[in-house]
């Protein structure tokens, strides 16, 4: 059995972080599948997909490095090139990957660790 949703989100800023655990958890809930495999998919250019513990250090860390990897600040040919205003954005999808597959159990418990948060 296979099923799809769709959960609509919407950054205010370049590397903004939205955490969707429990929008999916609720969608795996109401489908009526027990166990599986979730795919989770970042449509568009501008955005990507990954897992991360939500402590407020590591969060801000990560934020670092966003700016650090692919600064905001700095010329890029794509904004040159295309004169849309959407400089780095068009980058972390590849840096982050537009999916995520993770295995759940009849509980919605999901298989990736006990340290995880979301």
């Amino acid at each position: 059995m296979a099923d799809s949703k769709r959960i609509r989100t919407k950054i205010e800023r370049s590397c903004d972080m939205i955490d969707i655990t429990s929008q999916v958890a609720e969608e795996i809930d109401d489908s009526g599948i027990s166990s599986g495999i979730l795919t989770v998919f970042a449509a568009g250019s501008t955005a990507g997909i990954c897992t991360i513990e939500r402590q407020s250090g590591l969060l801000s860390d990560f934020k670092s490095l966003c700016d650090r990897l692919i600064p905001a600040s700095i010329s890029h040919k794509h904004d040159r090139a295309w004169s849309d205003g959407i400089g780095q954005s068009p980058m972390w999808a590849p840096v982050l990957c537009p999916s995520l597959s993770v295995p759940f159990l009849p509980t919605a418990e999901w298989l990736w660790g006990t340290a995880s948060e979301s």
